[in-house]
């Protein structure tokens, strides 16, 4: 095991270690919570390093602290290129557009994440999702992307994989690297009625008259439903839903539509719905980072 000979200020860009190695330069050591690039000298005790390599910080590191050394990390390689992968699941692919999801954290003062390509897997469950949408990469807090993949068919039940690298080498300067869309790749997080209750009674119905609940979401299945009872002026006052469609928002208010009798003016409320979409996805990035001048 390597260790540190002497202790390492976080200026230090000379590094005395006990022991030599022999793997080819340049290659990554990690010290504690720092990862350096080890640029010449791992032949000697005298190791020539760049710090705080791979979105690390530079520190400063006792005598006898292990220093490892990482020919084959899984993050950057010798070339300082490095690659991060973030698994979604279904809720989080549905609202990229409205809640990004945080891929790297921001580089800090003096650094910039230059992402260079990307590759998403789609693996669909047994529902697809509304909208077919390319998976984008870029700065958080802002709606343009770096790069982006071509279009994934969310709304399939195929696995697919797409790869992009449009805007390469576009620098994000000490910002946040978020996963996004362009828009919701299920506007609402739709699914079927799972829990329900009456908004508006209407007027005009009858019991064992039929109806569907609207749509809020284009492309579903709408649901449909028995009036149960009603008042004396024919307001509903109980009902029961025997289809419980696709693509309902949670949180909806949809009108009724009579597809029997006069009832006009009822309305449910949609509490709770059966997620529609269960596909997961796997985001791959490869990216450098760079100090600014």
């Amino acid at each position: 095991m390597t260790t540190l000979a002497r202790a390492a200020s976080i200026n230090d860009a000379l590094l005395l270690v006990d022991q030599a190695v022999s793997y080819a330069e340049p290659f990554f050591a990690s010290i504690e919570d720092e990862r350096v690039l080890v640029l010449s000298g791992s032949s000697s005790l005298f190791w020539t390093v760049r710090r705080g390599e791979d979105l690390t910080a530079a520190s400063a590191h006792p005598q006898g602290i292990s220093v490892t050394p990482l020919p084959s990390a899984a993050g950057a390689d010798a070339s300082g290129i490095a690659q991060v992968t973030k698994d979604l699941n279904a809720a989080q692919i549905a609202t990229l557009n409205s809640a990004p999801v945080q891929l790297l954290p921001a580089s800090g003062a003096g650094k910039a994440i230059v992402p260079l390509a990307v590759v998403a897997q789609y693996k669909p469950g047994t529902q697809p999702f509304a909208n077919n949408r390319p998976v984008e990469i870029g700065p958080a807090g802002s709606p343009t992307n770096v790069i982006q993949t071509a279009g994934v068919p969310w709304n399939g039940l195929v696995a697919a994989i797409r790869s992009g690298s449009s805007g390469i080498g576009d620098p994000i300067a000490n910002t946040a690297l978020n996963i996004g869309n362009t828009d919701n790749v299920d506007p609402a997080y739709t699914g079927s009625i799972l829990t329900h209750s009456l908004s508006i009674g209407g007027a005009g119905y009858a019991p064992g008259n039929t109806f569907t609940v609207d749509a809020a979401v284009a492309g579903g299945v709408l649901a449909t439903g028995v009036v149960d009872t009603v008042d004396g002026g024919g307001a509903i006052v109980t009902y029961h839903l025997t289809g419980l469609g696709t693509f309902y928002p949670r949180g909806n208010a949809p009108n009724l539509t009579a597809t029997s009798g006069i009832g006009a003016g009822g309305a449910i409320n949609i509490l709770t719905i059966t997620p529609l979409s269960d596909g997961t996805a796997r985001v791959t990035v490869w990216y450098a980072v760079v100090a600014l001048a």
